[in-house]
């Protein structure tokens, strides 16, 4: 990944223009000043996913770089010390501009660790997983944009998210289609995706 200059604004929007380009943007037709929210929940999830694929042949520095990024999320809704890093600043600001709840953020550290560990290759643990991935930040956006989450809401976002977390993780991870012949079915990504967007 490039290594962006200017303002930690600026370098999260770069971060997220790179990593999550589809989302970026989406993040684009919203009102400017629910922007750096929105790309601050799309940093995080990126610096989450990218532990893994970091430390893939080192799992223990792996559980302890989530381990890390739990203390930050504790330390900013505790109103403590926020580790100096770009993408905890933002959401920390975030968080204050727009009282974020906590439990999305917390869900998204826990789906990358479960990943990491390998819970995502097979089907039955590939969709909850999958599921917090697409969902947790859209539950995030609403709160930024003002949007009530009625069941009606939280349905629709569900469904949605478990659609785009599933098409995501196919395209990030085509090794996976091929190791599992589950998830190489007919009831394989795409297909659970294509369900979830006509329920």
């Amino acid at each position: 990944m490039t290594v962006a200059t200017g303002s930690p604004d600026e370098q999260i929007a770069a971060q997220v223009r790179e990593g999550d380009y589809d989302r970026y943007l989406c993040v684009q037709f919203a009102p400017p000043a629910a922007r750096p929210a929105m790309l601050a929940v799309l940093a995080f999830a990126l610096e989450l996913d990218a532990v893994h694929a970091r430390t893939t042949r080192e799992p223990m520095m792996g559980a302890l770089r989530f381990a890390w990024w739990r203390e930050g999320i504790q330390a900013i809704y505790a109103a403590g010390h926020v580790p100096a890093h770009p993408t905890l600043g933002t959401l920390a600001d975030a968080v204050r501009a727009f009282a974020l709840p906590r439990a999305p953020l917390d869900a998204l550290v826990d789906a990358a660790e479960d990943d990491a560990r390998g819970d995502g290759v097979t089907l039955a643990g590939l969709k909850p997983l999958a599921a917090t991935i697409g969902t947790a930040p859209l539950t995030l956006w609403l709160q930024v944009l003002g949007v009530s989450l009625t069941p009606e809401v939280a349905a629709a976002i569900a469904d949605a998210g478990a659609a785009w977390g599933l098409v995501r993780v196919a395209q990030d991870h085509p090794e996976r289609d091929r190791k599992s012949t589950r998830l190489n079915s007919s009831h394989g990504y795409i297909s659970y995706a294509v369900f979830c967007l006509k329920k």
